[in-house]
């Protein structure tokens, strides 16, 4: 992939970004997660600028874009002595869900799980050993996320609602409005690889594709299999509209909508990626990605 390109004293990094390739010019449409084979995915890359919001967070929401940036400090998080954070049962869950709460102002959050990434997507390549592994072999470490896609499709969120509430407390839970929010967290001062963000506004339904995603079964407390949305390219340069905010703390998050069960008037998923920038520096970046569901138990579903 080429490598982004800093413009001096613009608000932008130009970069390139990887979308989904079509099946019939060598893409796939099942992703294998935590495995040497996703660093050997065919994508279509695609020129985008991504720019820097640093001074102009407050005119980011998550029902409009998809995305806002929070300063939340969260005295509830502690790594474990693996260097993660739990998957569920922490301090923090509780952080997540005030923050939710106060956020969207739902009634209710469930904490589906917790993702630690702490490996760049760079560094297995770089280090040259994933030549001779095979593709169903897990890499040491979750890495980084270095394409366009949405984490739960439609059809996936529902799945994902039964598989994690279980099919009768699902049930009653559909009836309201309800959606997929995760909580991105740096872990130290992020110095490389920021998180790109595309305005919801600007990827239209058909440039969203049905991908079944699949992870090794002996991953804690994850489905084997999920449906995501991979993203295809725009028609033209500059129409997806992409954004970051740069040297993100911990004591700063993401508030992130993967899905929302109202179809009128609010952001119903948020297409992002993972880039490098020419300033990148230092060991890989560190981040947590708590995903939850939200629940407006005084509102219908759509």
């Amino acid at each position: 992939m080429a490598a982004a390109v800093l413009q001096p004293e613009k608000p932008y990094v130009d970069a390139v970004l990887n979308y989904r390739l079509d099946p019939t010019m060598g893409g796939t449409e099942v992703i294998w997660g935590g495995v040497y084979g996703q660093l050997r995915r065919k994508y279509h890359p695609f020129p985008v600028k991504i720019y820097d919001e640093r001074g102009h967070e407050d005119q980011f929401k998550i029902d409009v874009q998809g995305f806002q940036l929070e300063h939340a400090p969260a005295p509830g998080l502690e790594l474990n002595e693996d260097g993660v954070v739990p998957l569920r049962g922490s301090a923090y869950d509780e952080d997540c869900v005030k923050l939710l709460k106060k956020v969207t102002g739902c009634s209710r959050v469930f904490v589906i799980s917790s993702l630690t990434r702490r490996r760049g997507y760079d560094a297995t390549k770089a280090s040259g050993e994933d030549e001779d592994k095979p593709d169903m072999e897990m890499t040491p470490g979750n890495a980084s996320a270095r394409f366009v896609h949405v984490d739960q499709s439609y059809s996936g969120a529902r799945k994902r609602l039964y598989l994690d509430m279980g099919a009768e407390e699902a049930k009653v839970m559909e009836k309201t409005r309800w959606s997929v929010i995760n909580i991105w967290r740096p872990l130290e001062v992020v110095n490389n690889e920021p998180l790109g963000l595309c305005d919801a506004r600007t990827v239209s339904e058909e440039q969203l594709h049905d991908t079944i995603h699949l992870v090794p079964v002996k991953w804690p407390m994850t489905p084997p299999e999920n449906k995501m949305w991979q993203v295809g390219p725009p028609e033209k340069e500059g129409e997806h509209k992409w954004h970051f905010f740069s040297k993100m703390t911990p004591d700063e998050c993401l508030v992130m909508k993967m899905f929302d069960s109202k179809k009128e008037g609010v952001c119903r998923r948020l297409p992002h990626s993972a880039f490098p920038t020419p300033e990148d520096f230092g060991p890989p970046r560190r981040s947590v990605e708590t995903r939850c569901f939200c629940f407006w138990e005084d509102e219908s579903a759509d």
